[in-house]
């Protein structure tokens, strides 16, 4: 699987509709914070490691997040997306 389709698929896991998550990587392609990672997006997720994937989903977390800042605010996978903190912050104020 192409490390583009494996972001797409764990951001649709996480709770955005199939459409959203490739908003977010056209997102990520056209002037995201990481050409570094949109780079490998052709390549095979499996030639890399764990802590690859954890980096990756990182990334990809926080374009979510501004993505869906920009979007969709109130999106109801909105925690999914958010660190630790700022979940309990926005749980703590619902």
């Amino acid at each position: 699987m192409k490390t583009r389709d494996w972001i797409a698929e764990q951001l649709a896991s996480k709770g955005l509709w199939p459409k959203e998550a490739e908003k977010v990587i056209e997102t990520m392609i056209n002037g995201g914070n990481c050409p570094e990672l949109v780079a490998i997006f052709g390549k095979d997720i499996g030639d890399y490691d764990e802590k690859f994937k954890v980096g990756a989903m990182l990334t990809a977390k926080a374009e979510t997040l501004a993505w869906l800042d920009e979007n969709e605010p109130k999106h109801f996978a909105r925690p999914e997306f958010m660190t630790e903190k700022a979940r309990e912050e926005f749980f703590a104020g619902a």
